[in-house]
C-alpha cells in the first residue's frame, strides 16, 4: 500500500513501513524503514533542524540550520554540500554538481517495466511510487522508482536519469538506490566461497568508513581466467533527450544490508602455465599474463548503501 499526506509519502507492506518526506528546499528526507507503523503525523521521526551546525555547508542563505550533510537523504548530489559518497555523478557543461529536488509523483499500479532490464512480475495488492526529481540548472530529471510487493514484504527501487537539457551528459557513475540509516548496530551478512564451496555466510558489523564487496572467478590448476579492474570509471555518455537507467537485482528487504561496488571497466586477462618435462607442477616463471580481446568491458555502479545494479541507456 502507499500513501502520500502533507509531503509525506508511506509505504507500507504486511510487516514493515518506508517511510520519507519532502523538505521545505525540495529534497526527500528518509524517515523510517523497519518495523511497521500506521501513517501518522512524522515530525517525530524527522531530523530536527533547530541551530546551526559547525563545519557543515548551508544550503540556502537565511536558512543556517539546514544543511544537506546531516539529513538521510533518498537521492543526493554533489556539491551542494553533502559530502557523504553520491550514488549519480553526471558531467555536464556546468561541471558535475548537481541538485536534484523535487518537482511531481505518481502512483501506478502492478509494476513498471524497464526497457531492457529485468523488472520482478506483479501480483495482487502491487503498486508503484514514481517520484520525478530535477535539476533545471544541469537540464538533468531523475525518477525515482519504489514497487511495493505489501504480502511477501518486498519493496524494490529502481532510478532512471533524463537529459531534459541542450547539450550531452556524460554519466560516471548511476546507482539503483541510495539508503541513509542512523546507526544502530546494523550487522552485514555477505555469503562467500569459492567453487564447490560456496555461499559461507560471513557477519561483519557495519562501522564507519566504506566496505565492499566484490565477485571474482576462481582459478584452475593449470590455467586461470583473470577480470582484474583498471584504474579508470566506466563512463557513458547520452545526448539530449536521452535516458539512463538502473535496476535493482536485489529486492530492498529488512534488515537492510551494506554494499559498495566501485564503477569499474575490468578486462579479461588470461594467464597459462606450462609443464615441465617430467614433473606434475608448472614450471616456475613460466606464467605469462597477456590480453583477452574477447571479453567484452564489464561495468558496475555504486551507492553509500544498497543494492547495486549495472547501468545501461537507451
Amino acid at each position: 500500500m502507499i500513501e502520500v499526506a502533507a509531503d509525506v509519502f508511506f509505504l507500507q507492506t504486511a510487516n514493515t513501513s518506508y517511510w520519507f518526506a519532502r523538505t521545505e528546499h525540495g529534497h526527500l528526507e528518509h524517515l523510517h524503514y523497519g518495523p511497521l507503523l500506521s501513517p501518522q503525523h512524522s515530525s517525530a521521526l524527522q531530523v530536527k533542524r533547530t541551530i546551526e551546525l559547525g563545519s557543515s555547508v548551508v544550503y540556502a542563505p537565511g536558512d543556517t540550520a539546514y544543511s544537506l550533510d546531516a539529513v538521510p537523504l533518498e537521492y543526493s548530489g554533489i556539491g551542494q554540500g553533502d559530502y557523504r559518497l553520491s550514488p549519480v555523478e553526471v558531467f555536464t557543461e556546468f561541471g558535475t554538481d548537481t541538485d536534484f529536488t523535487y518537482r511531481s509523483h505518481r502512483i501506478l499500479p502492478g509494476t513498471v517495466p524497464a526497457a531492457d532490464l529485468p523488472t520482478a512480475d506483479g501480483g495482487a495488492g502491487v503498486e508503484t511510487l514514481e517520484v520525478t526529481l530535477a535539476d533545471e540548472v544541469a537540464g538533468l530529471e531523475l525518477v525515482l522508482l519504489y514497487t511495493v510487493f505489501p504480502e511477501v514484504d518486498v519493496i524494490t527501487r529502481r532510478t532512471i536519469l533524463r537529459n531534459t537539457g541542450d547539450s550531452p551528459a556524460e554519466i560516471v557513475k548511476l546507482a539503483s538506490l541510495q539508503l541513509d540509516l542512523p546507526d544502530r548496530g546494523f550487522t552485514v551478512r555477505s555469503f562467500d566461497g569459492g567453487w564447490i564451496h560456496e555461499a559461507h555466510a560471513h557477519d561483519r558489523p557495519l562501522s564507519p568508513g566504506s566496505s565492499r564487496s566484490a565477485a571474482r572467478p576462481g582459478r584452475a590448476a593449470i590455467a586461470t581466467t583473470r577480470a582484474p579492474c583498471c584504474s579508470r570509471a566506466t563512463r557513458m555518455t547520452t545526448t539530449a533527450g536521452s535516458t539512463a537507467s538502473t535496476s535493482s537485482t536485489r529486492a530492498i528487504t529488512p534488515p537492510p544490508s551494506s554494499g559498495m561496488h566501485t564503477a569499474r571497466c575490468a578486462c579479461c586477462r588470461v594467464s597459462t602455465r606450462k609443464r615441465s618435462a617430467g614433473s606434475s607442477r608448472p614450471a616456475r616463471g613460466s606464467r605469462r599474463p597477456k590480453r583477452c580481446s574477447r571479453s567484452p568491458p564489464r561495468a558496475s555502479t555504486a551507492s553509500r548503501i544498497g543494492c547495486i545494479a549495472s547501468c545501461a541507456s537507451t
